[in-house]
């Protein structure tokens, strides 16, 4: 019951055309950035990018930690994202 109540407690954003930016800079297929964050579903995943479905907090903090995104950024859209560490992250690819 606990991943049920963590789920559940989970906090949402709409924040698929930032993640897609992220995903676009670092050349990676919806496919292999799925995989990279280990979420389970293209197809959703896609929901995501387009808008129609949030991505969740634990999603967005691994996004994070992996390519050194703003966590802020990718929340909110402020302040401006820098690739700079995006561009750092794709050439240990």
């Amino acid at each position: 019951m606990k991943s049920l109540a963590n789920k559940e407690s989970e906090i949402y954003f709409d924040c698929g055309s930032r993640v897609k930016e992220i995903r676009k800079d670092l050349k990676l297929s919806v496919g292999e950035f799925i995989e990279l964050i280990n979420y389970s579903s293209e197809k959703n995943w896609l929901e995501i990018e387009k808008g129609k479905k949030e991505l969740g907090i634990s999603f967005l903090e691994k996004i994070h930690q992996i390519t050194g995104a703003s966590l802020d950024w990718l929340k909110y859209g402020k302040p401006k994202q820098s690739i700079s560490n995006l561009r750092a992250f794709k050439f240990s690819l």
